[in-house]
């Protein structure tokens, strides 16, 4: 079975289990809990789970909730902060923006929802909910705060695919374009081209 230990970090409530996954990978958690034996027990059940992802040959998704990723999500992206912004780094500014959007936004729809649970029109729904409310950039950039968390969870096992990866939407500038040409915004990213009246339409579109 997979090691693991559980200890107690300086400033945190509860205590930090660690262990390894079924591809070797370290992994960790804080369980807020006041008993040793309740962290112990946890830290047994991610271990047991370690061993049945080696028996199926893949790995299991999380059971926690989304709002339990969105906390520790924010967690690891404040550690990124950075006076100097480097690739794996983010600035201050960029980080608050995160932490408003997940919290006042997402957490909000998703909340309460199991993390590997949330489907893909669970996040149409949230984006139609979103379209008329504020404007289609602020729509993109919650969406893409939502992928990065979903990419994320994805790489630590927590899902087993990403769901917002699966949606394709586009926003056609407002500003009117040169006829037959126009560039498109692809789940945040410019990429592709618009013709004619497209590109002068302001609207957004989905497609699964």
């Amino acid at each position: 079975m997979a090691g693991g230990n559980v200890y107690r970090q300086e400033g945190a409530d509860g205590y930090v289990i660690r262990w390894r996954d079924s591809q070797g990978r370290r992994r960790g958690r804080l369980i807020k809990t006041t008993s040793i034996k309740a962290a112990r027990e946890a830290l047994a059940a991610e271990k047991a789970k370690v061993e049945k992802a080696r028996i199926l040959g893949q790995p299991l998704p999380s059971e926690e909730t989304f709002a339990d990723w969105a906390d520790e999500f924010l967690k690891m992206q404040e550690r990124k902060i950075a006076p100097h912004v480097v690739k794996g780094k983010i600035s201050r500014a960029e980080f608050v923006r995160q932490k408003g959007i997940v919290q006042s936004k997402l957490k909000d729809h998703f909340g309460k929802m199991k993390l590997a649970a949330v489907r893909k029109a669970d996040v149409i729904k949230f984006i139609h909910e979103r379209t008329g409310q504020v404007s289609d950039a602020t729509v993109i950039k919650e969406v893409n705060v939502l992928k990065r968390m979903f990419h994320l969870a994805m790489d630590l096992d927590k899902i087993a695919t990403n769901l917002e990866a699966r949606l394709r939407f586009v926003l056609h500038p407002a500003r009117p374009l040169r006829q037959g040409t126009g560039a498109v915004v692809t789940a945040g990213r410019w990429s592709g081209r618009v013709t004619g009246h497209a590109a002068r339409r302001n609207a957004l579109h989905y497609r699964a």
